[in-house]
């Protein structure tokens, strides 16, 4: 059995994921930040690679980009909060949304974004656990099926891009993983908050 190359981002993956699903409201700021970073280098990414084609480059913008997203959600509360929903409208977008490479779907992306949030705008301490939880979940899952040689990325793209090469079995495994995950860290969030 070889290791992939990607090894080392599978088990961060994972302990990040185990971190933001178990405590992910006590832990908001740094949580958000990371979130932040995460988020913000997969778009820029995604964008710098649509306009240039170039994988450094789209490499470089993405971690600059996250970098300053991730540093100004850590020190500015409120935004981070409006921020874990539209973080978390974007996950939803970005796992049931189709591969397209136009505008609608920058539109629909938008929507989900707005949408998510509006909804933590209006329920602050709820839309943080749950988005730390099922997204927490959601990494869980994906470290797991990566870990275990289901799917195996071979290059930042694809990693990037991971729903696009997964089969339909292995998305409802991530799916019901997820759910199954999300829900026991959503119950546990609460839990421990009212302690």
């Amino acid at each position: 059995m070889t290791i992939s190359k990607f090894f080392f981002i599978y088990i961060w993956l994972l302990l990040f994921g185990i971190l933001l699903s178990l405590y992910g409201y006590k832990i908001f700021k740094i949580c958000i930040a990371l979130l932040g970073f995460i988020t913000g280098f997969i778009i820029f990414y995604k964008i710098t690679f649509f306009i240039c084609q170039k994988e450094l480059i789209s490499i470089i913008i993405g971690i600059i980009v996250g970098l300053i997203i991730g540093i100004i959600l850590l020190f500015l509360y409120f935004t981070s909060i409006i921020s874990s929903g539209a973080i978390l409208g974007f996950f939803i977008a970005y796992n049931i949304l189709p591969k397209m490479d136009n505008i609608l779907l920058i539109i629909f992306y938008i929507i989900f974004i707005i949408t998510g949030a509006i909804f933590a705008f209006f329920l602050q301490k709820g839309v943080l656990i749950v988005s730390s939880a099922f997204i927490g979940a959601y990494f869980i899952s994906l470290s797991i099926i990566m870990l275990f040689g289901i799917i195996t990325p071979q290059n930042i793209k694809e990693l990037l891009e991971i729903n696009n090469l997964l089969s339909l079995n292995t998305k409802l495994i991530v799916i019901t993983l997820t759910l199954i995950l999300g829900l026991f860290s959503l119950f546990y969030q609460f839990k421990t908050i009212k302690e």
